[in-house]
């Protein structure tokens, strides 16, 4: 195919249109599916900015309940926290393994965040200490320790066939040093000799 015979195609491509009941549909770069935001090239990005200005947005009752001077105690504020906004991002733990780890410091510089305001840290407070300030687990650990459960749930499960297929070609999993591998390994086959070349085969002297 020529060059500009596939220009010719590509903007016809771009200028194409669709339409129902003499409506044009206008054209999206995402779709939603059960809850989840895919970008016209199966990215995450699109679904984790969702996803984090959800959380900013509840957050900001918490603040509301916290109040400027006097409030609610932080260690309510915290339980809310993890029981009304967390689950945000737990519900997205299987798919979120495969981002990348500057999208994956989004989600945790947010956690931070919200902590300091809800222990009313100094703005000078470092952000390396703030759980072992509040005592809260990262909620990266977390996503981890969902993302281990989820793999060894599916591969348990001997009726799930797609979700096992997924975890084979696409899906990360946490290794026994920590890192996050790319692939699921596969068990190898084992290789079994044809009968009757098995027979010729000579038998291995046996021990005196």
């Amino acid at each position: 195919m020529s060059y500009p015979h596939a220009f010719k195609k590509q903007r016809k491509f771009r200028e194409s249109r669709l339409t129902l009941h003499a409506e044009q549909i206008p054209k999206q770069n995402t779709v939603r599916y059960l809850g989840i935001t895919f970008s016209h090239n199966c990215s995450l990005n699109p679904d984790l900015e969702t996803s984090l200005k959800k959380v900013r947005n509840r957050c900001n009752l918490l603040y509301h309940i916290r109040g400027r001077i006097r409030g609610c105690n932080p260690e309510t504020l915290k339980f809310t926290y993890n029981t009304y906004i967390r689950p945000i991002i737990y519900y997205r733990a299987p798919i979120y393994a495969t981002l990348a780890k500057k999208s994956l410091e989004k989600i945790a510089a947010c956690e931070r965040k919200i902590l300091h305001r809800i222990y009313r840290l100094n703005y000078k407070f470092s952000s390396m200490h703030v759980h072992q300030r509040t005592k809260s687990t990262p909620i990266l650990d977390r996503l981890k320790t969902l993302q281990r459960k989820y793999v060894i749930r599916t591969i348990n499960a001997n009726n799930n066939t797609i979700a096992l297929n997924t975890l084979h070609t696409s899906h990360k999993y946490l290794a026994a040093n920590n890192r996050l591998l790319n692939r699921l390994p596969r068990v190898p086959k084992h290789k079994i000799k044809f009968p009757p070349t098995t027979l010729l085969e000579t038998p291995p002297p046996r021990p005196s």
